[in-house]
């Protein structure tokens, strides 16, 4: 039996090499892994999701991660979080042009943007997950992006 999971699979669609192949990491993998987790007595999944995720959005990045929480919200866990931080702050062993140009931008706009687009440290997305699956509340909970930097009143920006 399994109690608890906590999945932070995910990679991006450049690393993945297509959008197919991208599907599958964030969309098809977690969803099988909450599947078999369920199917073992699983009582409490986490997931580590984006923020903007939206079956219906635009962006195919969003698209997917939405789909893929809706899907894991349909498999029947009694305790499901799912935490959809904005920017992930903290070293890459590879260098993303993009995310790098994000992350210097979004540093500097710090003091003037809501809390719900600021860099998040990933210590603490990584706590907060695992404080999730550990105490398993009964429910479906969203842990927003800004509540991930002041968890326990500490500012837990990257």
């Amino acid at each position: 039996m399994v109690d608890s999971v906590v999945c932070t699979l995910g990679t991006t669609i450049r690393k993945a090499g297509s959008q197919e192949a991208f599907r599958r990491v964030d969309h098809d993998y977690p969803l099988a892994v909450a599947r078999l987790a369920r199917q073992h007595d699983a009582r409490a999944f986490t997931l580590n999701s984006a923020t903007g995720a939206d079956p219906c959005s635009r962006f195919f990045y969003n698209q997917v991660k939405g789909e893929v929480e809706k899907a894991i919200r349909g498999v029947g866990f009694p305790s499901l979080t799912i935490v959809p931080p904005a920017l992930i702050g903290g070293d890459r062993d590879e260098f993303r042009p993009a995310e790098f140009a994000a992350m210097r931008l979004l540093r500097l706009a710090d003091p003037l943007l809501p809390r719900r687009y600021r860099v998040v440290s990933h210590e603490w997305i990584a706590r907060t997950l695992l404080e999730a699956a550990v105490t398993g509340p009964p429910g479906e909970h969203l842990i927003e992006s800004e509540a991930i930097s002041t968890w326990h009143g500490r500012d837990a920006r990257a």
